[in-house]
C-alpha cells in the first residue's frame, strides 16, 4: 500500500482509538494534552514500519529526529538522545517489510520505549504495575497504530 493509503488508515486508527479513550476514560474537554498524545502515537506507530524505505515520510521524520536531538543535546539530555536515536535506527537494520512488519515487534519496542521514558525522562525504577497503570492507554495506541498498518499490508493477517 502507497503512503496515503497509510496516512489515511492512521487517521482513522487515531481518531478511532482516541475515540474510545476519551469515550471510556471520561475526558471532557479535547485540550487535555493526553488525548492529543495518544492521538499522535497511534498515528505515528501506524506509519512507523515504512520509515524502512526511502521516501520523503522517511526524510521528514530523520531531518525532525535530527532536530530533536539537537534540541536534547543542547539540554544536557545526552542518555535519552541515544535511546531515542537508537530506537529510530531500526527500521534502517533491514530490508522493506522486514522487522518493523513483525508481529513480535510491535508487541516490544512499545514496551522498550515507556520503560526508557520511565527510567530516563523521569528517572524512576521500572515497577511492572506502574507501568501497566499509568501507560496502558500509550501502549495500546502504539500497538493498534502499528496493526493498522500491518493489517493494511496484509502482514499481520496471512491469508
Amino acid at each position: 500500500m502507497n503512503f496515503k493509503g497509510h496516512a489515511i488508515g492512521a487517521g482513522i486508527a487515531s481518531l478511532t482509538y482516541t475515540g474510545l479513550v476519551y469515550r471510556y476514560e471520561g475526558i471532557h474537554t479535547l485540550d487535555n494534552p493526553n488525548y492529543f498524545v495518544v492521538a499522535g502515537l497511534t498515528a505515528f506507530f501506524a506509519l512507523f514500519p515504512d520509515l524502512d524505505t526511502k521516501s520523503t515520510p522517511q526524510k521528514w521524520f530523520f531531518r525532525s529526529l535530527f532536530i530533536l536531538n539537537a534540541a536534547m543535546i543542547y539540554c544536557g539530555m545526552f542518555e535519552v538522545c541515544a535511546y531515542i536515536s537508537t530506537v529510530c535506527m531500526i527500521p534502517l537494520m533491514d530490508k522493506h517489510r522486514g522487522i518493523t512488519h513483525s508481529f513480535l515487534l510491535s508487541l516490544l519496542l512499545p514496551l522498550l520505549i515507556i520503560c526508557s521514558v520511565e527510567k530516563l525522562i523521569f528517572g524512576v525504577d521500572i515497577q511492572v504495575k506502574s507501568l501497566i497503570m499509568s501507560y496502558t492507554w500509550y501502549y495500546l495506541g502504539c500497538v493498534i497504530g502499528w496493526w493498522t498498518h500491518l493489517v493494511l499490508n496484509s502482514s499481520l493477517i496471512k491469508k
